[in-house]
């Protein structure tokens, strides 16, 4: 939503590059190429997400904030959709 207000005719080429990189660190390609656990522990929000299904423990704070790195990226797509001019 935030690539979709500032840049609306680049949002999808945006939105596959930011998939793509991630893809790129993550769990997917990185190891591949050698790449760090540790980049992708920070780069790919599911790392931070509980694996309650493997034995780990729930807890509610990753998920409190990664849901409000959400809203707070809708929040800013909102305003700078807001700011365009569609008339």
């Amino acid at each position: 939503m935030l690539a979709f207000g500032i840049i609306p005719r680049l949002a999808v080429a945006a939105v596959w590059v930011v998939f793509l990189l991630q893809q790129l660190f993550g769990e997917s390609v990185g190891p591949a190429i050698g790449i760090d656990y540790w980049i992708a522990n920070t780069v790919v929000p599911m790392h931070h997400v509980p694996k309650i299904l493997t034995g780990a423990e729930f807890t509610a704070v990753p998920l409190l904030i990664l849901t409000a790195l959400a809203a707070a990226l809708a929040g800013a797509g909102l305003a700078a959709f807001r700011r365009r001019d569609l008339t």
